[in-house]
């Protein structure tokens, strides 16, 4: 291994080792295609010898399967690790890393979920270190076992990694990276959403979705292991339970996202991504994505063959929801006795109520909405939850007298082309039309409930506000809308949509 660090006087004294990550389960189809993108990574050769060496773990665990999984990876285990480097055609500008396979399955044959196998396949890498070193960095990365990593990632990536110059900075900081998909189109609006986000709005929209996809993933192995890695779901015949799981350790810093209603054993094999990315951040964890010419990672979509596909939709939410509450609800909006307000009267809206906690639930002093049949509607009624909450015109939560009298004129005239309407739009085109339909009724139209006290709707204009309403779906009517109510994004509103 000596050849791979720079040396003084015959001495190594700096190191990159890098491990990357792949759960396998099942994954006969397409482990051998990852693990060859794995062993096959490679850096410009004047940067070999001079700025910055590397050498790579790649690490797989067999999480139960049933399949050729495992036998595929002693096959490439005893062909690719003969001189721990994959040997390919000489090239003038790029050198071959230096890379070892090594392998690992469960014991027992079952499988315990992607977090347990994540953890394992992280635990093996430590089996093959370097000895001796004075500066050794070492982190994870991340790859499923259906996806491909293109040959310069490790290099792009450990390179960005290492220019941060504050070493605490580095080390709680998620490195993701743009990637390409495969079929193309799949998933193109969370694509394009994902490869196009601003450092800003990363942190920003981090309830609307996990804002860096997990096989991108390039972070510390110390910070990974200060967070205690995945939620692990407990063996079967264990007799752990989630009060076990939910028991912190003493000094840690992470958030155990595991819903006290809703996760069960089961639940608890899915969603890791999600999990891990919320303790990340509630421990301080930094988010950076490398935007590259061409994308490190070709992002496979397989329809109802990859975990995250499998994972319920609304156990999503769920989770979600459980983190806004533990980080904004609970802990920042406690002004005006803890009373917010939720932008969105549809479908998403609903589930984001319901998904809230029963004590959260009384908190909301509204539901703001554009579209004059809900607000015509007069309340949200739900018998079930016992719920009865007023569904009002948004310009209700405007601060700005002036912009709230302008907006309420635009509605009642019925101006159907001011910028404060809009339909949402799932189609890929960006030529549709999302004005909405002609007004139903002629005359003026209602703001809110006729039995609405003037004191409650005067407190709206002060309350924080939870948007409800898909961004980037209205031709820009919500965004324009939603900055007229005079707010601060990350402050007191959020995006859960």
């Amino acid at each position: 291994y000596d050849t791979r660090y720079t040396m003084d006087h015959g001495r190594i004294t700096d190191g990159v080792q890098i491990d990357i990550i792949i759960p396998v389960h099942n994954a006969d189809k397409t482990i051998e295609e990852a693990i060859r993108s794995a062993m096959a990574q490679e850096m410009p050769l004047k940067d070999c010898s001079e700025n910055l060496s590397i050498s790579i773990n790649v690490c797989c665990y067999d999480d139960g399967s049933t399949d050729k999984s495992w036998d595929i990876m002693e096959a490439l285990q005893v062909e690719l690790t003969k001189d721990e480097t994959v040997l390919r055609e000489p090239q003038t500008t790029q050198t071959s890393i230096p890379s070892c396979l090594i392998i690992s399955k469960s014991e027992d044959g079952l499988s315990r979920g992607a977090g347990f196998a994540r953890n394992r396949a992280v635990q093996i890498g430590k089996t093959k270190t370097i000895q001796g070193i004075e500066h050794m960095h070492r982190f994870l990365c991340l790859l499923d076992s259906d996806d491909v990593m293109h040959p310069s990632r490790v290099y792009e990536q450990t390179k960005e990694l290492i220019s941060i110059k504050s070493d605490s900075e580095r080390n709680c900081t998620i490195l993701g990276c743009t990637f390409d998909r495969d079929p193309p189109d799949s998933t193109w609006h969370y694509a394009r959403w994902a490869n196009e986000l601003s450092d800003e709005r990363m942190y920003l929209e981090r309830f609307r979705e996990i804002t860096i996809v997990q096989p991108t993933w390039m972070m510390s192995r110390d910070w990974f292991e200060s967070l205690d890695g995945y939620i692990e779901a407990p063996h079967k015949d264990s007799g752990e339970d989630l009060n076990d799981i939910l028991n912190l350790k003493a000094g840690h810093k992470g958030l155990r996202l595991i819903h006290p209603v809703y996760d069960t054993k089961l639940t608890l094999r899915v969603a890791e991504d999600l999990r891990y990315y919320y303790s990340h951040l509630h421990a301080g964890g930094k988010l950076r994505l490398l935007r590259t010419e061409q994308p490190l990672l070709t992002y496979r979509h397989r329809s109802g063959c990859s975990q995250s596909s499998q994972t319920p939709r609304k156990l999503l939410l769920q989770l979600r929801v459980l983190a806004f509450e533990k980080t904004v609800l609970r802990a920042g909006w406690k002004d005006h006795d803890g009373k917010f307000c939720i932008w969105g009267a549809g479908r998403d809206g609903k589930d984001f109520i319901k998904a809230l906690s029963p004590d959260l639930r009384s908190r909301i002093a509204c539901i703001a909405d554009v579209d004059e049949k809900k607000i015509g509607s007069g309340y949200y009624c739900n018998r079930d939850i016992g719920l009865k909450i007023p569904i009002v015109h948004f310009s209700l939560l405007a601060r700005d007298s002036s912009i709230r009298q302008n907006l309420q004129h635009s509605f009642q005239s019925g101006d159907v082309d001011s910028a404060s309407f809009g339909r949402i739009n799932k189609s890929k085109s960006e030529s549709v039309d999302h004005r909405p339909a002609k007004r139903v009724k002629h005359g003026p139209l209602q703001l809110h409930a006729k039995d609405l006290d003037q004191e409650s709707i005067e407190k709206f204009q002060s309350l924080p506000v939870v948007i409800c309403v898909a961004m980037y779906r209205t031709g820009g009517a919500l965004e324009h809308n939603v900055s007229l109510i005079g707010r601060k994004e990350g402050g007191d509103l959020w995006h859960l949509c």
